[in-house]
């Protein structure tokens, strides 16, 4: 076997579980935690939300500058800290134990919402955060906590399909040699009352009177990637072969008159199932899917333009329907639970993971056990 790049590790939380574990174990059940929030919508009704518990979500350091962050920020930090810090110090643990590694640090892509969702979160002001957050004392502006370059983190803010073009780019940065190790995440909470604002006057969010609409959620996803022979190295047992991956743009997106064809995300899986080609057919798909009819007809037109490179009895997961949409974490999310369930047996055949965006960023990856 070359030298392939691998999934090392990923972890996650999520409204049905504060690990990758629990929250792989709660979406293979079928098992959704979803309650009704404070907001009504314009009928009076109240929102039904997904959120992640309070216990589940660490404190704020009292560090100045994060006390004086914006509630939404300081929740994106929060829901942030515990996947991010258990799989950077589980690289530590493994590198500790294999002094001939290079002390280099993780590099960091970080998907975030799209500029129009974002509200009062800054991309360079969530990096500093972050970096204080997960810092045991006060960080210089070269800072690497944990081993990981969050102060020199790539932003990417593309929302539901940011995460897994982060995926893309942390595996181009281990294959072209400007990192051994990179982290790839995204955050995000729909939960903010603007965001949630928004989706009602949008007649998106689920409800009585819109049954095709989104359940809006929260969470946090990241994903370690390095190469095969570094995690033979560190005693890792990889979960998944990042197979390839590809992003392109829908031009008939929620913000625009274009009519919506479906030929971005057709075009991204053509170019994704190209760079992975020598493999089986795809026989699981991921799908951003949130339960807005919208989304479906993009799929459609992809599969039946792939068709040849699709198992006939494909399985389809979508686990916004147990966990809401989290928006910007939602791509990592589902790469970090297609590789679980690769890396447990549950699923021997390569999978298809892809996230569309609601003002046209599309993206895909695919991923498979290794041989």
């Amino acid at each position: 076997m070359s030298d392939r790049i691998v999934i090392a590790d990923v972890e996650v939380i999520s409204p049905i579980g504060f690990t990758g574990a629990e929250t792989a174990a709660s979406a293979a059940a079928r098992i959704a935690r979803l309650q009704e929030s404070g907001v009504l919508d314009p009928s009076g009704k109240a929102i039904t939300v997904a959120s992640v518990p309070e216990e589940g979500l660490p404190d704020l350091r009292e560090d100045p500058v994060l006390q004086s962050f914006a509630t939404m920020p300081s929740r994106l930090i929060r829901l942030a800290d515990r996947p991010l810090r258990s799989l950077a110090e589980r690289l530590q643990e493994k590198r500790a134990a294999a002094s001939s590694l290079a002390p280099d640090p993780a590099a960091f892509f970080l998907a975030l919402p799209e500029p129009q969702l974002a509200g009062d979160v800054d991309s360079a002001m969530l990096l500093e955060g972050l970096g204080r957050q997960l810092h045991d004392a006060e960080p210089s502006p070269s800072a690497r906590p944990l081993g990981i370059a969050i102060a020199t983190g790539q932003t990417i803010a593309e929302g539901r399909s940011a995460g897994i073009a982060a995926c893309i780019a942390a595996a181009s940065a281990v294959a072209n040699g400007k990192a051994t190790f990179a982290i790839a995440g995204g955050v995000d909470s729909q939960l903010g009352i603007e965001r949630l604002f928004e989706l009602c006057k949008q007649n998106r969010v689920r409800s009585d009177r819109q049954p095709d609409g989104l359940t809006p959620g929260e969470g946090a996803g990241f994903v370690l990637l390095t190469h095969h022979s570094t995690c033979q190295q560190l005693g890792y047992e990889p979960l998944a072969v990042f197979g390839g991956g590809a992003q392109g743009f829908e031009p008939g997106h929620f913000g625009s008159d274009d009519p919506y064809l479906g030929d971005g995300l057709a075009q991204t899986i053509t170019a994704t199932l190209e760079s992975a080609k020598d493999r089986p057919p795809i026989g699981c798909v991921y799908s951003s899917f949130n339960g807005e009819r919208y989304w479906a007809r993009e799929l459609g037109v992809s599969i039946i333009r792939n068709q040849d490179s699709f198992a006939q009895d494909h399985l389809m997961e979508h686990p916004a329907e147990c966990f809401g949409d989290l928006g910007a974490a939602h791509g990592a999310v589902m790469v970090a639970l297609a590789a679980l369930a690769i890396g447990s047996g549950k699923c021997s055949t390569p999978t298809l993971v892809y996230g569309s965006s609601d003002f046209g960023s599309r993206a895909s990856v695919v991923i498979q056990s290794l041989p």
